[in-house]
């Protein structure tokens, strides 16, 4: 909010400057521009971790290499 003045608002980047919805043109400066002009989108970046096989099609899950898995933990 500004009183008294015209443009003082509108000069600091880091404040958002503007209206929303039907009172004007939308936000824009700062974070509050990038959120505006931007859309989020995911991005699923490929583990450098072991790769697990029934994460992916054709899913050929016997449940062998599980029950190998847990015996080995559980005789340790």
């Amino acid at each position: 909010v500004c009183f008294n003045d015209t443009l003082l608002q509108a000069v600091p980047k880091e404040l958002p400057f503007g209206g929303v919805g039907e009172s004007g043109f939308g936000r824009y400066h700062g974070r509050a521009g990038f959120d505006c002009f931007t859309r989020p989108r995911s991005v699923l970046e490929r583990s450098l971790r072991w790769d697990l096989p029934f994460r992916y099609p054709p899913v050929r899950f016997s449940g062998a290499w599980l029950r190998r898995a847990l015996g080995f933990l559980l005789r340790v």
